[in-house]
């Protein structure tokens, strides 16, 4: 004869209390402790997911600016050296940095005034709107070729005082090209190019740190206290100026 011995007993005590146990299912205060813990660990996660989600916009940010330079450099080599001019037109009405890339790298210039820049133009910290020939989320130093009097039928410029070739620049990696920018107006549109005579049109978006891409190619984050105080001294200094002797 087989003997099967049962592995619950409704005579053993400690198991009749285990068995009502399960039937009644949390007391409040576990629940409370729950959701108390889940709480506290949103606390912890919360601000370092945020945190990777505003590096990895800054880092975007970053390849966006290097990706203009390759266009620039490409530009460059093409026209003797010359530097993109950040502004032209007999009234400099248009950024014609903007423009020209379109012929060196993949710049998607197809959205009309009111909507946000697209491709390598759009910083993901902004969401300012394009306005008249402010198609960028970043502005050009206006000390690089800020504006022009007409373009030659040979592709060259001309410029009252001349204009800036990446051989006559005394320190590349010292001065300034472009920049997150914003509208010194506080208005949410982009503007052409930022100035050291106005420290507003830079966008220090990035947890109160601006990128900053220089004329080597590399690309720095700078706080606004990193800056010279703006005004005529600022234009003729680190990182403006594209002369050591101004």
């Amino acid at each position: 004869m087989i003997r099967i011995t049962p592995h619950f007993s409704f005579l053993d005590p400690s198991q009749s209390r285990y068995a009502r146990r399960i039937g009644k299912g949390f007391t409040l205060i576990e629940l409370l402790t729950v959701i108390a813990v889940i709480a506290v660990l949103a606390g912890i996660l919360f601000p370092v997911i945020q945190s990777g989600i505003t590096s990895s916009r800054k880092s975007k940010c970053a390849s966006n600016l290097r990706q203009i330079y390759t266009g620039m450099a490409m530009y460059a080599n093409e026209h003797n050296g010359l530097i993109l001019p950040a502004l032209g037109g007999a009234a400099a009405d248009y950024a014609v940095w903007v423009d020209k890339l379109i012929d060196y790298i993949d710049v998607d210039l197809r959205f009309p005034n009111g909507e946000e820049p697209r491709s390598v133009l759009a910083c993901p910290e902004s969401d300012a709107v394009s306005v008249g020939g402010a198609r960028s989320h970043y502005g050009q130093s206006t000390r690089i070729n800020q504006a022009y009097t007409q373009e030659n039928d040979d592709g060259s410029f001309q410029k009252a005082g001349g204009m800036v070739y990446m051989q006559t620049v005394d320190r590349p990696s010292q001065t300034l090209y472009l920049a997150d920018a914003k509208n010194p107006d506080g208005l949410n549109s982009c503007v052409r190019n930022i100035s050291p005579y106005n420290m507003d049109t830079i966008a220090f978006r990035h947890n109160d740190q601006a990128n900053l891409l220089f004329l080597d190619g590399h690309v720095e984050s700078w706080t606004r206290d990193q800056f010279p105080e703006e005004g005529r001294t600022a234009s003729r200094s680190v990182p403006w100026s594209v002369k050591e002797d101004l």
